[in-house]
């Protein structure tokens, strides 16, 4: 038998458990970060709504109770029931049967009062806004489940030097383990409940504001100080439904793992730290006898108190594997998880099987993102779209997708708002004009989001950066050397006759294609131009020419078009070469890379 491992430190294993949990944390710092944004998108449009409101009814900036009882007239009524066409249309496509259901029987109404009307429209934002958040929810919570799970894992077999067979995660596993009831409820009843919730706060803030005779900005206030308080309990639930959801992980992977038997606990230990988490530092305790809450975490809500594996000074490393009755195997010290992933989580269903499972997750994430953007309809075509993209890029695009945010709006991605993308005109019947337009324009956005996510979890101090107008973008760190050579190779190209591929086809595909037009236009500084694209003035900027090249390889590699991967494999080897390295990172959450060229910009 080989020689395992001397056994690692308590230091050792603490700082492995802390990344891992960490990054997990981050995760959920950044879904809060979205979140706060969903939660000031709904106020804002409900505050557009009582602005409207007091605009029609008001008298001298005050509505009387008996003024907001009195019907709807004939005009208003027919404006409300277009409303409603558009708030069932929205529940449908949610599958929110039960609002779907009340939106039916208030349409048929034929006597609304303006209140009962406003009320729908506040309800409506707020059915909106929770069937996101419920959605989102469980894709974060899934997340983290199964980075836990499989990192821990791997954590614990590289750290002995030797692992056992473990148990796989599939779908239907981690939706059992992220919907079992804690503490009485689960993350979605808890959700649901705190939606009820709100509804009755702001209907009755709203009633009494009216009793009262409030003006406009008083009522404004009430409700956003009650938006406030639902958005600061929505924060409670992510982070406490998180660090259950990391917590369980973490056990089922030493359990999986065959070989931890024992836990500790590890607080970090500030002038934050609550009284339990700081009594309940370093004390251990078996796997078999743990119960949440009690002897492991999360102890209180927004605990971030996590557990490490714990090995007694007479743990036989080669006892285990003697007595172990699943397959062993050796893991190098040098491995990283990535490579260990492909390895034992990858390899036993083979490849096949894994393009299968990428394919149905993806197709579930593009179903999510139809929804926010509200094309549901064209889900079959997005589909279609990257039936021949690259695996790596559609694997980042399986991982980030599910945590950036999408909202319709002008076609654009904004750091902290996320993307938005102008719905697609009804009328649209050939449905490749649809595919090389608007799905084009949304994976190019994405390419921009998943840019900055990366860097986003990479950076510490982000402040830093926007202060200083530093980019903030992964793609500038990693390609600004490779797209200077490339221009260089090009300069000494463009007039000879060898390069005339590249120039006849960016300009009869530019349109079809506008993708590596606009790549031509920023690395060659518009010497090289197409039908399509950014304009020189454009890229100025420090970091443009990277970040829309990132996006625009993006979208080219979802889609997989051979002609136009082989001009790009062909004139600028060295921006594609670091595009890969960039997209091989952010598959691994590798952001030692990032950090080291951040060190090296500086």
């Amino acid at each position: 038998m080989k020689r395992m491992k001397r056994m690692r430190s308590k230091d050792y294993w603490k700082k492995r458990s802390e990344v891992v949990a960490g990054r997990q944390f981050k995760k959920t710092d950044n879904y809060i970060l979205s979140l706060h944004l969903d939660y000031m998108e709904a106020l804002s449009s409900i505050q557009k709504d009582i602005e409207v409101f007091y605009a029609r009814f008001s008298q001298n900036n005050e509505i009387s109770l008996q003024e907001a009882r009195r019907l709807l007239n004939s005009n208003e009524l027919q404006e409300f029931k277009m409303d409603l066409k558009e708030f069932t249309r929205k529940a449908k496509d949610n599958k929110n049967l039960q609002w779907e259901k009340e939106l039916n029987n208030v349409s048929y109404k034929v006597r609304v009062t303006r209140l009962q009307a406003l009320q729908t429209q506040m309800r409506n934002q707020i059915e909106s806004l929770y069937t996101k958040q419920q959605n989102d929810t469980a894709n974060i919570l899934s997340g983290i489940y199964e980075d836990t799970y499989y990192k821990n894992i791997f954590e614990v077999h590289k750290g002995l030097g030797i692992g056992i067979n473990f148990a796989k995660l599939d779908t239907n596993t981690i939706n059992k383990v992220i919907t079992e009831p804690w503490h009485g409820d689960n993350y979605s009843s808890r959700i649901w409940n705190n939606k009820e919730k709100l509804i009755m706060e702001l209907q009755t803030n709203l009633t009494q504001s009216f009793i009262r005779g409030d003006s406009i900005d008083k009522t404004s206030k009430t409700i956003a100080e009650r938006m406030n308080v639902a958005k600061n309990r929505a924060r409670t639930l992510v982070n406490t439904e998180s660090a259950n959801i990391v917590s369980k992980s973490t056990f089922n992977s030493y359990i999986g793992s065959g070989v931890v038997k024992e836990y500790e606990i590890l607080a970090t230990l500030d002038l934050h730290t609550s009284k339990i988490c700081r009594s309940m530092d370093g004390k251990i305790f078996k796997i078999s006898e743990k119960e949440i809450g009690v002897n492991a975490p999360p102890f209180h809500p927004n605990c971030r108190t996590t557990i490490i594996p714990y090995f007694a000074d007479t743990f036989d490393i080669e006892r285990i594997a003697r007595d172990s009755e699943g397959e062993i195997y050796y893991v190098d010290g040098n491995m990283n998880y990535g490579q260990w992933y492909k390895e034992n989580v990858d390899n036993n269903s083979g490849k096949k099987c894994h393009d299968i499972k990428l394919e149905n997750n993806l197709q579930n994430t593009i179903k999510n993102v139809s929804k926010q953007l509200n094309i549901n309809e064209f889900t079959n075509e997005m589909n279609q779209y990257y039936k021949n993209g690259n695996e790596k890029v559609l694997m980042v695009h399986e991982n980030q997708m599910n945590e950036l945010r999408y909202s319709e709006g002008n076609a654009s991605y904004h750091l902290f708002g996320g993307i938005s993308l102008e719905r697609p005109n009804k009328m649209i019947n050939r449905r490749n004009k649809l595919g090389n337009g608007y799905i084009g324009t949304l994976f190019h956005e994405t390419g921009h989001g998943e840019d900055f996510k990366f860097f986003k979890d990479s950076v510490e101090n982000i402040d830093k950066y926007m202060k200083n107008s530093l980019p903030m973008s992964s793609s500038y760190y990693y390609m600004k050397d490779a797209t200077k050579k490339d221009k260089r190779t090009l300069a000494k190209l463009i007039n000879n006759e060898e390069c005339n591929d590249l120039k006849k086809y960016i300009r009869q595909n530019g349109k079809m294609n506008e993708s590596l037009s606009d790549i031509c236009v920023a690395i060659t500084n518009g010497k090289l131009t197409g039908s399509g694209g950014h304009t020189t003035k454009y890229f100025k900027d420090k970091g443009k020419v990277q970040a829309e090249t990132f996006a625009n390889l993006t979208t080219i590699y979802t889609k997989g078009d051979k002609e136009t991967i082989a001009l790009l494999e062909k004139y600028f080897p060295n921006t594609n070469k670091e595009y890969f390295n960039l997209v091989e990172d952010i598959i691994k959450e590798n952001y030692d890379n990032l950090l080291k060229k951040l060190t090296i910009t500086k």
